[in-house]
C-alpha cells in the first residue's frame, strides 16, 4: 500500500539519523554532520557516497561506530552504542551480487537514504522480523511487511529512503544485483523471464520498478538456514551462494505468479502469516516432542482450518507433512557425524519406531539412514 507523505513533527525529528547511500550497500563514504537552523530540530546526517564495494565494511564500521572483522571473504559488523545495537553481515560475489543481512534496533527513528546516479541496482528484499517504510523521491511511502516479497529497481538519479522506527527490531536481507555485471554471468537465462520482469535487468531502464508482493515463508526458511550455518571456509561460502540462488528463484517465481494473479486469499492476513511463522518455529524448537495440529493451532491462536490453509499456501504442505519433512532434514544433520546412533536420532526427532524412520527416510532420500551416513564419509 502506498501512503501520502506525512508531515514530520518537530518531536519526531529531535534526533534524526539520516544514512544516505549511493548504492544500497556498496559505496565509499564521507560523513556530513549538520544541524538545522531551528533549534527545536536536531538533525544528524551521515552520508555515504561513492560505489567502491571493497570499502563498504570500513564505511559502515565508521558510520555505526562498530566493531568489525573479516573471515572467508565475509564481513561481520557489530555495534551497541548510542546509535543502537545490532549486526550486519555482508558478502560480495564477483558476478554482481552482494548479500547483506541486517539485524538492527536503532535508538532513534532512522532514515536509510539511498542516492543513485545513472546506474542503479536491483534490490531483492525480505524482512524476517518487524516492518519499515520505503519512500521514493516522489515522497510516497510504502509499508514493507514481514515475510513479504519485495523487489525494487531504483530510478536513475533518484533519492530513496528506508525508514526504521525507533526501538523497533528489524531483520532485513538485501540481495543486490547490478544488472550490467550479472548479465556477464554465463547461463544467466534472464531472457526466459516474463517480458515485464525482464525489464528489471534492462540496463537502460529509466524509471522505478517496484514489486511489493505476497508473503512467502519458504524464503524465510532459506534466510534462516544462512544465518544458522556453522560451516567455515569454502563450504560456508558455497552454502550461502546456494541459498542465495534458491531465494532469488523463489522471489522471481512469486513475482511471476503475482503477475498471473496467483495470490494469497484475502482472508489470510499479515497477522495470520506471522502466526504461521510462529507455528513453524515451535515445530523446529520441539522436534523431540509430538505436537498435534490441534495443539499447534491453539498455541498460536488460530483455527485448525486456517492453520492448514496457511501451510498449504506458504509451504505447499499440510502441517503434518511440514513436521515430517522438518524431522527428516534434522535427521540428516545428525547423520553428518558419528555423535549419535540411528536409534538415538530417532528419539531426538520425536519418533518411536526405528523401522518407521528408516522407511520414511528411504522414501524421501532414496537410501537407508546408515547408507546415507556412509556416503558422507
Amino acid at each position: 500500500m502506498v501512503f501520502a507523505n506525512d508531515i514530520l513533527s518537530e518531536q519526531w525529528l529531535k534526533t534524526l539519523i539520516i544514512i544516505s547511500i549511493s548504492s544500497t550497500l556498496c559505496p565509499t563514504f564521507k560523513v556530513l554532520c549538520k544541524k538545522t537552523p531551528n533549534k527545536k530540530l536536531s538533525t544528524k546526517e551521515m552520508v555515504l557516497a561513492n560505489r567502491r564495494e571493497e570499502t563498504v565494511p570500513q564505511q559502515l564500521t565508521a558510520l555505526l561506530e562498530a566493531d568489525t572483522h573479516e573471515q572467508w571473504g565475509e564481513t561481520f559488523i557489530r555495534f551497541e552504542n548510542g546509535i543502537g545495537k545490532g549486526s550486519i553481515n555482508t558478502l560480495t560475489f564477483n558476478w554482481g551480487i552482494t548479500f547483506t543481512n541486517w539485524d538492527v534496533t536503532f535508538s532513534e527513528q532512522t532514515l536509510l537514504k539511498l542516492h543513485f546516479d545513472a546506474k542503479t541496482p536491483i534490490d531483492f528484499i525480505f524482512i524476517n522480523k518487524g516492518h519499515l517504510e520505503f519512500q521514493t523521491d516522489t515522497l510516497l511511502k510504502t509499508k514493507l511487511n514481514s515475510f513479504q516479497n519485495i523487489i525494487i529497481r531504483y530510478k536513475p538519479n533518484s533519492d530513496n529512503t528506508f525508514i526504521f522506527k525507533k526501538d523497533k527490531r528489524v531483520e532485513i536481507t538485501f540481495i543486490q544485483i547490478w544488472p550490467e555485471k550479472f548479465l556477464n554471468k554465463k547461463n544467466h537465462n534472464v531472457e526466459y523471464l516474463n517480458d515485464r520482469i525482464k525489464k528489471l535487468f534492462d540496463d537502460s531502464l529509466n524509471e522505478y520498478y517496484n514489486h511489493f508482493g505476497n508473503y512467502n515463508l519458504r524464503i524465510a526458511d532459506q534466510i534462516r538456514e544462512i544465518n544458522n550455518t556453522v560451516h567455515q571456509g569454502i563450504i560456508r561460502t558455497l552454502t550461502i551462494e546456494g541459498h542465495l540462488n534458491i531465494i532469488l528463484g523463489l522471489q522471481l517465481l512469486e513475482h511471476e505468479n503475482y503477475l498471473k494473479q496467483v495470490s494469497l486469499p484475502e482472508n489470510l492476513t499479515q497477522g495470520d502469516v506471522e502466526k504461521i511463522q510462529k507455528a513453524c518455529d515451535l515445530i523446529k524448537e520441539n522436534l523431540s516432542q509430538k505436537i498435534s495440529v490441534a495443539t499447534l493451532a491453539r498455541t498460536v491462536f488460530m483455527t485448525q482450518s486456517k492453520l492448514q490453509l496457511g501451510f498449504q499456501l506458504l509451504h505447499n504442505q499440510t502441517v503434518n507433512e511440514y513436521i515430517k519433512e522438518t524431522k527428516l532434514l534434522k535427521a540428516c544433520e545428525f547423520l553428518k557425524n558419528d555423535k549419535y546412533t540411528v536409534s538415538e536420532i530417532v528419539y531426538k526427532i520425536g519418533l518411536n519406531s526405528r523401522s518407521y524412520f528408516s522407511r520414511i527416510f528411504s522414501e524421501r532420500f532414496g537410501m537407508l539412514p546408515n547408507k546415507y551416513r556412509k556416503n558422507l564419509k
